[in-house]
């Protein structure tokens, strides 16, 4: 099996899966916050071990907002959420996906036209109504850098980096607001080649 079976109880399943990837989600009962580190171990014996990412946070002195993120060798994405709030029942959510591997078309929509397209072969527009957001994959750390500076240096402006307790589980993150696009374009890189592109 790709994960472990949690020794707690499941609570739901969900499947997340669309027209380019496979995605499930599962939340488990535990009854406090030792069985979601325990199954982090577990998931790491079993090899998500490459671009980890994690916070473990005591809101207002507390209750613990955590979560861990990884992938595998093959680029599966693991996401492990926990918060035991005081007003639902302690829980972790796995979330699960496999990588992206269709080849990118730039259809160009609404704001598709304005942002540059990505020098990569693999990805996807997942939205350009409104809110733009596309997912991309087999781009470098490096590439991702040269593509900010590409869109710095068109949109004339100077991109700021975002705190990454701010972010949307991402190793990093830049944001800048774009006159042309009247919205602000958030460029994050997510980990083992993985980059997301937004504008809202």
């Amino acid at each position: 099996m790709l994960l472990p079976v949690p020794d707690n109880e499941l609570d739901e399943v969900y499947d997340y899966s669309c027209d380019y990837y496979k995605s499930i989600g599962i939340a488990v009962n535990c009854n406090d916050r030792s069985d979601y580190l325990d199954y982090i171990e577990k998931c790491k014996n079993k090899g998500f071990t490459y671009d980890i990412q994690s916070s473990d946070e005591k809101n207002d002195g507390l209750c613990y907002s955590s979560f861990f993120s990884s992938y595998n060798k093959d680029g599966v994405y693991l996401l492990i959420a926990y918060d035991d709030g005081d007003y639902y029942d302690k829980n972790y959510f796995i979330t699960i996906k496999e990588p992206v591997t269709c080849n990118l078309i730039w259809e160009k929509g609404h704001r598709a036209e304005i942002i540059p397209q990505p020098n990569v072969s693999t990805g996807f527009i997942n939205s350009d109504d409104g809110l733009f957001e596309a997912s991309v994959s087999n781009m470098s750390h490096n590439d991702f850098l040269e593509y900010m500076d590409l869109c710095s240096k068109k949109f004339n402006v100077q991109f700021e980096k975002v705190d990454v307790s701010e972010s949307d589980y991402s190793e990093e993150e830049y944001k800048a607001y774009i006159d042309e696009l009247d919205g602000t374009l958030f460029i994050s890189y997510m980990g083992f080649n993985n980059v997301k592109i937004r504008c809202i």
